[in-house]
């Protein structure tokens, strides 16, 4: 799942338009790690990332005054309830990806990511694995948001 994350990953940033906007990535281990990431340097997911917690990896996004969020998770987590008010605050909507995982309620961690985007405005996405998030980042790409990517292309993150 990591390595075909990176490899999304990756795709997004070679599109990114620089000049536009910027990105920052937070990888999920005990405590949210935000990862080295500009126009020079792409950015790298660590092997050992894991153990969600949307609360403290949530705090360090709104940390960077975002005007828009994508999570990514299996969603085995707790709500985020004081983030999710702050973003609902501040007009931030939190796009989320589910990522199927194991041995968990895989309905109950998909309604939890429902709900968050829901709550915030945002879009809520499934992946029946890994290897599809680059498709998923391509279609949070609409004419209603903020275009990160170089849309001149048919496909908007090539890997």
């Amino acid at each position: 799942k990591i390595s075909a994350a990176q490899e999304a990953l990756s795709g997004l940033w070679n599109k990114t338009h620089w000049d536009l906007c910027e990105f920052q990535v937070f990888a999920f281990e005990s405590l949210p790690t935000p990862l080295e990431c500009s126009e020079t340097i792409e950015p790298k997911l660590p092997e050992d990332c894991g153990g969600t917690d949307f609360c403290s990896s949530l705090e360090a996004a709104l940390e960077k005054t975002p005007t828009r969020i994508i999570l990514c998770s299996d969603g085995q987590a707790q709500y985020p309830e004081r983030q999710i008010l702050s973003c609902q605050e501040s007009g931030i909507p939190i796009d989320t990806i589910y990522i199927e995982g194991n041995d968990y309620d895989t309905e109950e961690c998909k309604a939890l990511l429902q709900r968050i985007s829901d709550e915030t405005g945002g879009q809520f996405t499934t992946v029946d694995n890994a290897e599809d998030l680059a498709t998923v980042f391509a279609q949070l790409e609409t004419s209603e948001r903020l275009f990160l990517t170089d849309q001149s292309s048919d496909d908007p993150i090539e890997l």
